[in-house]
């Protein structure tokens, strides 16, 4: 299947090297927490892209319109630790066909920090 899709307006580059995530959403437990309309390239960074943090009783984090970018060895384009999640009409793009980036990466029961 074929997708046609223009890239977003609103770009970010990748160069943090501290941190988890260039973005962190957070469920809420009173209103859905969305991230839409951003393209994210990879720079020079090494922390993932986007992070999805799971709430008790949290209602699930919606990603739409995006487009993001990885394609080093660290760096996975959505990370999440929330047991629910919406994810649709985005692209997870790895240049030069490679094959070490995770577009989705589901640590379900473990906390953001990736020291533990």
């Amino acid at each position: 299947n074929w997708h046609i899709a223009s890239r977003p307006q609103t770009l970010l580059i990748n160069n943090a090297s501290t941190g988890n995530a260039l973005i962190a959403l957070t469920e809420d437990t009173s209103n859905t927490t969305e991230l839409g309309g951003v393209q994210m390239e990879l720079g020079t960074g090494s922390i993932d892209m986007i992070e999805i943090l799971a709430t008790n009783g949290g209602k699930p984090v919606q990603i739409h319109g995006c487009w993001v970018q990885s394609g080093n060895t660290t760096v996975d384009c959505l990370q999440s630790y929330s047991r629910s999640g919406i994810v649709y009409d985005t692209v997870f793009e790895a240049p030069g066909f490679s094959r070490d980036a995770t577009a989705f990466h589901h640590k379900m029961n473990q906390t953001a920090d990736k020291s533990s």
